[in-house]
C-alpha cells in the first residue's frame, strides 16, 4: 500500500496515524476492544510496527483482514504523505516528531516516553500542550480505556481539533536554515572587522 492509500482514505471522516497502537491496544491486553471501537466509527488507522506485530495479533485472535480500516505496515516509507492525511497523530514526543507535527499543522495526542534522559519528551510535549497545540497522555496513566477516551474526546470536537492544528502550525519554525545562515554571516562579518 503506497501513498495513494493515505490520500484516498483522506476523504473519510477521520484518518489517524498510530505510532504506538501496538503497545497500548488495551491494558490488560484485550485485542478485540479497540477493533470494536474502530468497527463502530469510520476511523482509519495507520501504523508501523515491524514484522512481529501482525503475527502477534493473529495469534491473539484478531483477524486483520476483517479490519479494512487498519493499515499495519512494517515501516512507513511515505510518512510525510500519511501524516498529511491524518487529522490526529498519536505519537511519542521526540523533537523531530514534534517538528514534523508543527510544520504540517497537525493535532496530536502525545505519549512521551518516560525512558529518556531527563524526561525530555515530557517537556517537549508540554511545550505544545501549554500552547494548546496538543494533548498529552503520560505513559503512567495510559490504559486501553484512557487512550480510547482521549481519542474519542479529541475527534468528537472538530473545532478544538482545528484549534490544535492552527496552534501547532503557529509554533513551526520553517526558516531555520535562513536564521542559521544569518547568524553565521553576522559572526563572519564581525570577525572580518
Amino acid at each position: 500500500m503506497g501513498s495513494e492509500m493515505c490520500i484516498r482514505d483522506r476523504v473519510n471522516r477521520m484518518t489517524m496515524l498510530f505510532e504506538l497502537l501496538y503497545r497500548y491496544w488495551c491494558v490488560p491486553y484485550d485485542p478485540e476492544r479497540f477493533p470494536e471501537y474502530l468497527r463502530k466509527d469510520p476511523v482509519h488507522a495507520y501504523g508501523q510496527y515491524g514484522k512481529w506485530f501482525p503475527e502477534l495479533l493473529e495469534k491473539k485472535g484478531v483477524d486483520l483482514k476483517a479490519h479494512k480500516n487498519l493499515d499495519i505496515r512494517e515501516y512507513i516509507n511515505n510518512m510525510p504523505v500519511c501524516m498529511a492525511a491524518a487529522d490526529l497523530v498519536i505519537c511519542r514526543a521526540g523533537a523531530i516528531t514534534l517538528t514534523e507535527i508543527q510544520a504540517q499543522g497537525k493535532a496530536s495526542l502525545l505519549i512521551p516516553s518516560p525512558n529518556v534522559a531527563e524526561n525530555h519528551q515530557y517537556h517537549n510535549a508540554m511545550a505544545l500542550v501549554s500552547r494548546n497545540a496538543a494533548e498529552i497522555l503520560e505513559e503512567k496513566d495510559l490504559t486501553g480505556d484512557s487512550l480510547i477516551a482521549m481519542v474519542k474526546k479529541m475527534i468528537s470536537d472538530p473545532i478544538k481539533l482545528k484549534e490544535y492544528q492552527d496552534n501547532a502550525r503557529a509554533m513551526a519554525i520553517l526558516d531555520s536554515s535562513e536564521r542559521i545562515y544569518q547568524v553565521i554571516k553576522e559572526v563572519l562579518k564581525k570577525n572580518q572587522s
